[in-house]
C-alpha cells in the first residue's frame, strides 16, 4: 500500500459546565456554534475519504457538522476502540476538585496508573493502537479522516513515533485541531506532517 494521510481532529469543545470536568466515556454534547472554524476545518479535509467516529455524541456530531459543511453524506464509520480514556469514577468530576490523596499513586504515575475503576493512560494507548491497525485494516485504501479525542490523538502521535508516552503528555490537542499522519508504506510506516494545527491556516486539501 502507498502512501496516505490519517486526518485526526478532535471534537468540538464540550458545552456548559462540563468544560471544566473530566470527560472520558461520560457524554456531554459539543458546541458547534463556531461555524467559521468548522467550515474552515471542512475545508482543510480531503474530499474522498473515509469518515471514523469514536460513537460518543461530541464526535458525531463534529463529524456530521465537517461533513455537513463539506456537503457530504451524513454516514460515519463508528470504531468505538478509539474513544477517550476511560476515567472511572473520576468521569464528570472537576480535576480541582479531586483531593491528591484521592488519587496519590495516580498523581506520581499518570501514565501507568488507572483512576478507580478505569484505565490508564498506558492502558488507552495500546487499546487504540489495536484499533488503528484494525481500522488500518478494515480501510486499506484512500485518506481517514478520524474524529477522535485528545488522548487517543496523543496515543496516535506515541505509536508514529514521534514522542514517548510522557512526552505525549505534554502536547496541546485544542477543539477542532487537526493533526496530520502520514502512513508511508516503508519500514518506517508513519510520518508526522502537523500536530494541533490550527485549520485557518492550513491550505485546502
Amino acid at each position: 500500500m502507498g502512501s496516505r494521510t490519517w486526518w485526526w481532529i478532535r471534537h468540538a469543545p464540550v458545552t456548559g459546565d462540563a468544560r471544566l470536568c473530566i470527560n472520558g466515556r461520560n457524554d456531554p454534547e459539543c458546541d458547534l456554534s463556531n461555524e467559521e472554524t468548522i467550515v474552515a476545518c471542512a475545508r482543510c479535509l480531503p474530499e474522498d475519504a473515509t469518515w471514523v467516529a469514536t460513537g460518543l455524541s461530541r464526535t458525531e456530531q463534529t463529524a456530521s457538522a465537517l461533513r455537513a459543511a463539506k456537503d457530504r453524506p451524513a454516514r460515519l464509520e463508528t470504531v468505538p476502540a478509539l474513544m477517550e480514556q476511560d476515567f472511572g469514577e473520576w468521569e464528570g468530576r472537576r480535576w480541582s476538585d479531586l483531593a491528591r490523596q484521592e488519587g496519590f499513586e495516580f498523581w506520581n504515575d499518570p501514565i501507568g496508573t488507572a483512576p478507580p475503576g478505569g484505565e490508564s493512560y498506558a492502558e488507552m494507548t495500546k487499546r487504540v493502537a489495536g484499533a488503528i491497525a484494525d481500522v488500518g485494516n478494515q480501510f486499506p485504501d484512500g485518506d481517514l479522516i478520524l474524529v477522535a479525542h485528545a488522548g487517543p490523538i496523543r496515543a496516535a502521535l506515541v505509536i508514529a513515533k514521534p514522542v514517548t508516552l510522557g512526552e505525549s503528555l505534554a502536547l496541546e490537542v485544542d477543539p477542532l485541531s487537526i493533526t496530520r499522519i502520514r502512513e508511508t508504506g516503508d519500514t518506517d510506516g508513519w510520518q508526522v506532517v502537523g500536530i494541533n494545527e490550527a485549520p485557518g491556516v492550513l491550505v485546502s486539501a
